[in-house]
């Protein structure tokens, strides 16, 4: 179980899985990191107005540079650098 800011701790169960909630930004980048994993599980979940919305970003997943910083950031443990590419995979980029 892991600790950050404010003393909370993240469950077991969220270990490796993103929750949402931005605790990696801001992306050097300027990719909206919580929406663009949103939308790529509602699109796995089947979710056809998913890609619409993910293409509307002003970022994507393919504009990731890789440097880690929100890897050093996610209490939940996520490899952003390595989702982003799965989600550009995912939609195409």
């Amino acid at each position: 179980m892991k600790t950050f800011a404010g003393g909370q701790f993240a469950p077991p169960e969220a270990e490796g899985v993103c929750v949402y909630r931005n605790h990696c930004q801001p992306c050097p980048e300027g990719i909206a990191i919580g929406l663009a994993n949103k939308y790529y599980d509602l699109a796995r979940l089947g979710g056809a107005m998913a890609a619409d919305h993910y293409r509307t970003l002003e970022r994507h997943a393919s504009d990731c540079i890789h440097c880690g910083h929100c890897n050093r950031r996610c209490p939940f443990g996520v490899n952003q650098s390595a989702h982003m590419s799965e989600i550009a995979t995912c939609f195409g980029e």
